[in-house]
């Protein structure tokens, strides 16, 4: 449940900034339809940032270098 609500106020926090910062308004239809794309493109490069760090993170050689003597 917790992961679930950091999820949504994550999400909601995404809305936030995509409207503050690309100064969309939701009171006409077309500003939702540029919100939705700004928010899309967001969630898609969202989406790029985490794959790239996934691919990134299980090609490092994570056991330590041992010598046996």
């Amino acid at each position: 449940m917790r992961l679930l609500m950091l999820f949504v106020l994550f999400l909601l926090f995404g809305v936030f900034f995509v409207v503050s910062e690309q100064g969309v308004g939701l009171d006409s239809v077309s500003g939702r339809e540029a919100f939705v794309e700004e928010f899309g493109g967001w969630v898609d490069q969202l989406g790029g940032n985490v794959h790239g760090v996934t691919g990134a993170v299980v090609g490092v050689d994570w056991l330590p270098d041992v010598s046996k003597k």
